[in-house]
């Protein structure tokens, strides 16, 4: 079992995060960090930002109430809080940051493979799993059917979307500790606009393809490709790791690609059916022929 040191100092959690500590009383610690007010208990540090549905900011007298000894927000609370508030621009981004910091930021001790794209993602991330097992190594995957560490399965139930980052990060922290080497993480579309994956260190980046799909949630075409296209800027910024560069896998023959290869990485890939790294000469049935 490998130990994670997780920081409990209040403003220790929030330097380790990246987030503006302030005049945070060095000694304030927390037990843990929330989103919702229901699950607040004595010591929390409540994270409130505006939702698809509620806006958390509404919450933190419940909060407070129930026990919060700080609070990180996008506003000013409309009524003194009379505890520590830590003010920033995304209150998403900053709770998926605190979550990651939390659980002592565990994608930082693997390598972290992300799969996103409208239609076979998980059939992707399993099928990656299984090469990276078959080369050797203890692997974990993230999918939206089910969660593997090392030999175990969990049976999850059927999701449509990523989990929240409190669940992200603690399964992530699970596999460290079990020792894997590497995870491989399903990113749908909602996930990535919802900055869940925030904090994700990725080392490979993966598209399968983007069609006018989700629309309902995104708006427009264009804002669901720019959802997908998050994936590939956290790879471009996340944590360098020894030895690992950063790769993008790349659709040649998706429209998104021209898009998608403007984002900067230390190595791309295509693959496709003519003028790409990896050509597709053939498929029959599930069996694809490949010349590299």
């Amino acid at each position: 079992m490998i130990s994670i040191e997780k920081p409990r100092s209040l403003r220790n959690l929030l330097q380790a995060a990246g987030l503006p500590a302030g005049d945070i009383p060095p000694l304030l610690a927390i037990t843990d960090v929330q989103a919702d007010s229901r699950t607040v208990q004595r010591g929390s540090l409540f994270v409130a930002y505006r939702g698809l549905e509620f806006d958390g900011h509404s919450f933190i007298g419940s909060a407070t109430k129930a026990g919060a000894v700080a609070i990180v927000v996008e506003r000013p609370p409309d009524k003194p809080a009379h505890v520590p508030t830590v003010v920033v621009p995304d209150g998403r981004v900053a709770w998926a940051r605190l979550c990651a910091a939390w659980h002592g930021f565990p994608s930082r001790r693997l390598r972290l493979d992300g799969i996103t794209g409208t239609d076979g993602k998980t059939t992707t991330a399993a099928l990656l799993q299984h090469i990276l097992n078959n080369c050797g190594m203890s692997t974990g995957l993230v999918s939206t059917v089910c969660i593997r560490i090392g030999h175990r399965s969990l049976d999850t139930g059927l999701h449509t979307t990523t989990a929240p980052p409190p669940e992200v990060q603690a399964t992530l922290g699970e596999m460290v500790q079990s020792g894997c080497q590497a995870a491989v993480l399903e990113a749908t579309s909602e996930g990535l606009a919802q900055k869940r994956l925030e904090g994700c260190e990725f080392d490979l980046a993966v598209v399968t393809n983007i069609t006018h799909d989700h629309l309902y949630f995104h708006g427009s075409f264009d804002a669901y490709r720019e959802a997908k296209a998050m994936l590939f800027r956290y790879l471009a910024t996340a944590f360098r790791k020894p030895g690992l560069p950063k790769v993008a896998i790349l659709n040649k023959d998706d429209p998104s690609y021209e898009h998608l290869a403007r984002i900067e990485a230390d190595e791309a890939l295509s693959y496709g059916k003519s003028d790409a790294d990896v050509h597709i000469i053939a498929v029959q049935g599930d069996i694809a022929g490949l010349s590299v």
